[in-house]
């Protein structure tokens, strides 16, 4: 039993009335012992940012994933295209047609156009990057979820999962960067040598 020291005449029981008051005054317990107590606001709080970086960290795999998917996609469809239309062009000069040099011309420029495009977006770099960056985000997620690797040794192993995370996400988006600028900057050379020629 604890005595208030505030009235001094009402004796309180440990731990009813943690965060209650006696009698519309505030008891001893709640004024010294209730602030070092984990406040149940703070902890569902926490739980639902972690519940959200979860479902944020899902929908980047997903995002990942897809874009690994429509780059290999794209990356075959404008490479079989280039092929079948490149290797066409003869067999169509060889026919007896009035127009067999300009439906040749036609198609020798489409090839052409496929093969620049494909060269423009990086279909293939762009497909083993995402799918990199997918396949390394899934294995972080399986350690930090089996407490397994870095994650064996740390009791609350949350915050350097996201730090991870974000590491993964950041190196990609540099690498993006180099990849895509190095597309510009051929194609801008292309430019210029075409223009001095």
């Amino acid at each position: 039993m604890l005595r208030d020291s505030r009235t001094g005449d009402k004796e309180i029981s440990w731990p009813p009335h943690v965060g209650r008051s006696v009698e519309g005054k505030s008891c001893l317990a709640k004024s010294f012992l209730a602030p070092a107590l984990p406040k149940r606001e703070s902890v569902e709080s926490t739980t639902s940012v972690d519940n959200n970086y979860l479902i944020a960290f899902e929908e980047t795999y997903r995002r990942y994933r897809r874009a690994s998917s429509t780059c290999k996609v794209l990356h075959y469809f404008f490479q079989t295209m280039h092929l079948l239309l490149a290797t066409s062009v003869p067999i169509i000069l060889l026919l007896d047609h009035d127009d067999a040099n300009l439906i040749g011309a036609i198609i020798s420029f489409a090839a052409t156009f496929s093969l620049c495009l494909t060269r423009l977006f990086r279909f293939q770099e762009n497909w083993f990057l995402n799918k990199r960056v997918a396949e390394e985000l899934l294995r972080e997620k399986n350690l930090f979820q089996g407490h397994a690797g870095p994650y064996r040794k740390l009791e609350n192993g949350y915050e350097f999962f996201i730090e991870t995370v974000e590491r993964i996400t950041k190196l990609e988006s540099n690498d993006w960067i180099r990849i895509n600028a190095g597309s510009a900057d051929s194609t801008s050379d292309t430019a210029a040598t075409k223009a001095a020629a």
